[in-house]
């Protein structure tokens, strides 16, 4: 089961990725947090208990914002964040 929903993960982030990728591998900050704050989104209202194995949803959300501010003011390369949302 847990092996499922990471396939699923995986999927999302990639597909938040792949609008990036065809146009520029390099992403804006501001485009950087959209998707981020999408895959956040998707997962909380799709999974049926994201916070489950991560401590809780205050645990998750302090992880969320600690991603949030690592993310380079001058952008990120869309492989960098990718490498950052897995698990």
């Amino acid at each position: 089961m847990v092996r499922g929903w990471c396939a699923i993960w995986v999927a999302i982030v990639c597909a938040s990725l792949t609008r990036a990728s065809q146009e520029s591998t390099q992403l804006t900050h501001e485009q950087a947090v959209e998707d981020v704050r999408q895959l956040q989104e998707i997962l909380e209202t799709v999974h049926p208990d994201p916070y489950l194995h991560g401590g809780g949803k205050v645990a998750f959300h302090r992880r969320l914002h600690r991603l949030l501010d690592s993310l380079p003011e001058d952008g990120i390369d869309a492989e960098e964040l990718y490498w950052k949302l897995l698990p």
